[in-house]
């Protein structure tokens, strides 16, 4: 079977993190590794690889330097549940009609269920409710799902959104999380 990894980093209201692995197809290919790493809240023009000389996101820049860089990538709504739901199926806000208060209507496939269909194992990594949790229905086609913003151990550690309730999440806590789920 084909793994993938699938990595959906939601940083600034923080943090979405999918993941999957390398192993030959039976045709005796390689099965691609997918990362995706999504920013919300955080203008392009604070990064390197879109401009900025202040040095301030080296390892991105790093990782975009070997990466395909999309130079010209909107986001369909300035919302992060309706602007998540369209990248993670591929249709428009005004298709999947998605709020902070609904749930993803099941005829929408989300992109790990699409890559699942191919034989891929995708895994997420979901440090932001609005990204990705279980009660939006934007989870749906990982083999394996740690909700980062609801963990246990981070609730003495990190502080709590106040109008969410949800644990703040930061980019060591999405990156260790990430590590314990990829393949070894």
């Amino acid at each position: 079977m084909r793994n993938c990894l699938l990595i959906i980093l939601v940083l600034g209201s923080m943090l979405c993190s999918p993941g999957c692995s390398k192993e030959a197809d039976t045709r005796g290919q390689s099965a691609p590794s997918v990362f995706i790493i999504v920013l919300d809240a955080a203008s392009a023009q604070y990064f390197g690889c879109y401009g900025d000389t202040h040095g301030t996101s080296p390892n991105i820049d790093r990782f975009a330097a070997e990466s395909v860089l999309f130079e010209n990538a909107y986001g369909q709504t300035p919302t992060t549940v309706t602007s998540t739901a369209s990248l993670m199926t591929g249709v428009r806000a005004t298709t999947h009609l998605m709020t902070d208060t609904t749930v993803l209507d099941p005829k929408f496939e989300t992109m790990p269920q699409a890559f699942s269909r191919q034989g891929m194992t995708c895994y997420g990594v979901i440090g932001n409710p609005f990204a990705g949790a279980p009660a939006t229905g934007l989870d749906r086609g990982y083999a394996e799902a740690v909700q980062v913003y609801a963990l246990d151990s981070l609730k003495t550690k990190r502080r709590m959104e106040e109008s969410s309730k949800f644990i703040v999440t930061l980019p060591e806590d999405i990156a260790g999380e990430t590590y314990k789920l990829l393949p070894k």
